[in-house]
């Protein structure tokens, strides 16, 4: 599960435990920071393939987060984001080597 969000000057992407469903709201203070989710749980919709129009059908949103589902190249927002902070938490499934 991912959340993702944006502050004016850059994205911000989070991600919680894989057993945990993403909480893919913002607080009223990161609102009013100028934060915006990039992402939220349930649908594409934002994100597009990488120098194409529309996002692959390789990439779906399931159980709250985008998801390659098979080959569907990169992916990244339809907004466009200057300088940016990114903060960063992930986990992966115990049998991968990463």
């Amino acid at each position: 599960s991912t959340v993702a969000s944006a502050k004016a000057d850059g994205p911000r992407y989070q991600g919680p435990a894989m057993s945990q469903p993403a909480a893919t709201t913002l607080t009223a203070k990161e609102r009013a920071d100028g934060w915006h989710l990039l992402f939220d749980g349930k649908t594409t919709s934002g994100w597009r393939g990488y120098r194409q129009q529309m996002l692959p059908s390789g990439w779906q949103a399931i159980d709250g987060a985008l998801t390659p589902v098979r080959q569907g190249g990169d992916t990244v927002t339809i907004d466009h984001f200057g300088d940016f902070e990114l903060q960063l938490e992930w986990n992966v499934a115990s049998h991968v080597h990463s």
